[in-house]
């Protein structure tokens, strides 16, 4: 009853997404209330109580300079801090994370009462974690420093010049990536509300000119990349240099939106020890080599991406925890096709590999 008393009477208030000029901002603090998702039949932890917490931004407006401001119906962006509580103090401790994110309205239009879609990504710290002496039963995570996603969809209704209310649903998701096991990683599902004001200058923004040096130039593309990261297949055991080398056949559907499709190689050396361990012999290496096809979505930011896909194993001697295989992360698109990237290679809700590459775009006209 108290919390659900404190979540009504901490719901939020701020303004709905416009132009804005370079000295506007807001501030919001929000309430989150939920549980961590059971992490199934394999998990020592038992999850059996709800979490809470809340979280503090500061919101930069779209001054609209730039061609992906108005793309995406003038998003907000901002860095902000973010606690949660996972009421086992012994097993579990606290979350607290520090991100950057994007407030992206989901409709075109302005109106008092808006959808929105928050996508924030950064570092999480875990002060209790896996301990194989002190505290054996965390399998989720097993350093103190992880990193830190969050999804978020909300509804933001305004109440005035500088008030509205927010209320949302959010996917959190906290992991080192399998560069340390355990870590199975922490899943949260909440529902946020909170306050939010805006400092905003009377006066409007004039554009001049639109930064349009984004624009993609062609309707089809193909991404080629290479990409590497640690992985630890076994408590206490050798950390492996995974590599991965991808290439994605992409049709733009408008400059935000692109699907594709592509091809995984996989070299993992850590699966070689496996399979001696499961009486699964290699005449040479080159059979630890894993193949895989996917399906691919790119949500875009600009020079920013952010990529979502679903791949299938076609190839593998080694029997995977699962035979799909997902992926997500952030890719930056220079000026001269060049793409820096980091993405998370994930077994359904289950991290399993974090991924710092190189690629190259190829533009079909």
């Amino acid at each position: 009853m108290k919390n659900i008393f404190i979540f009504f009477s901490f719901s939020c208030f701020a303004t709905y997404a416009q132009i804005g000029n370079e000295n506007d901002f807001c501030l919001r603090g929000a309430y989150s209330f939920g549980s961590i998702l059971q992490q199934g039949y394999y998990s020592n932890t038992t999850i059996n109580k709800f979490i809470n917490g809340f979280e503090l931004d500061y919101i930069k407006p779209s001054t609209g300079k730039k061609l992906w401001h108005h793309e995406n119906n003038f998003p907000q962006h901002g860095f902000g801090f973010t606690y949660f509580n996972l009421n086992n103090p012994k097993v579990l401790g606290d979350i607290y994370a520090t991100y950057i994110f994007c407030d992206i309205p989901l409709n075109k239009k302005e109106k008092p009462f808006r959808v929105y879609m928050k996508l924030a990504a950064g570092i999480a710290y875990a002060p209790v974690h896996f301990n194989a002496i002190e505290n054996q039963n965390n399998d989720m995570l097993s350093t103190p420093i992880n990193g830190y996603g969050n999804l978020k969809w909300y509804f933001r209704w305004n109440l005035g010049k500088h008030l509205c209310w927010d209320l949302g649903f959010s996917y959190s998701h906290v992991s080192n990536g399998n560069s340390n096991l355990p870590n199975l990683g922490e899943n949260m599902i909440t529902i946020n509300t909170g306050l939010v004001y805006k400092f905003t200058n009377p006066v409007k923004n004039v554009i001049a000119k639109i930064d349009s040096s984004t624009k993609i130039k062609s309707k089809y593309e193909i991404l080629l990349w290479v990409g590497i990261g640690k992985v630890q297949e076994q408590v206490f055991g050798k950390k492996y240099q995974a590599q991965c080398y991808s290439a994605s056949y992409y049709y733009n559907i408008r400059n935000t939106h692109k699907i594709g499709l592509g091809i995984d190689v996989f070299y993992n050396p850590g699966n070689i020890q496996l399979m001696k361990e499961e009486g699964v012999t290699l005449s040479n290496n080159l059979q630890n080599i894993q193949t895989g096809v996917k399906i691919t979505y790119a949500y875009n930011l600009g020079r920013l991406s952010l990529p979502a896909e679903t791949g299938f194993y076609v190839i593998s001697k080694h029997k995977e925890h699962s035979s799909f295989y997902q992926r997500v992360g952030v890719r930056y698109y220079f000026k001269n096709n060049i793409v820096a990237l980091i993405t998370l290679k994930t077994y359904w809700i289950g991290a399993y590999n974090l991924e710092f590459g190189l690629g190259y775009r190829i533009g079909i006209k």
